[in-house]
């Protein structure tokens, strides 16, 4: 009896802690989510000449994020933010599993075309 009763505590601990680090719900903020970010394929690359430089112009932004976290607003608006900068519209591309990491799978790619278009 004092096994299952240690179990069931165990288990329910376990329940309890994967609960409180699960991902938010309806609470969401629509203008920021620290689970979605700009992917940036040679952010870690020290020999890329753009290492740790701020870019000066783009033609496309891929947004990594995971899709039970993020709501599409957050992902649309973080693309267009991204664009604006270089006075330039996002505009939706597709979506792809192969360009980010684990935690955050899913990448929405836009295309930064000008914003007289």
């Amino acid at each position: 009896m004092v096994k299952i009763l240690r179990l069931f505590l165990v288990s329910l601990a376990t329940a309890l802690a994967a609960v409180a680090c699960s991902t938010p719900g309806e609470n969401q903020n629509v203008e920021t989510n620290p689970d979605a970010y700009v992917y940036n394929a040679s952010e870690f690359n020290r020999t890329s000449k753009t290492f740790a430089r701020e870019p000066t112009k783009i033609d496309s932004v891929t947004i990594c994020y995971n899709k039970f976290g993020t709501k599409p607003a957050i992902v649309a608006n973080m693309a267009t933010a991204e664009c604006q900068k270089f006075n330039k519209k996002a505009e939706f591309v597709s979506q792809s599993l192969s360009v980010c990491p684990l935690f955050t799978p899913v990448a929405a790619i836009y295309n930064c075309v000008d914003g007289n278009k």
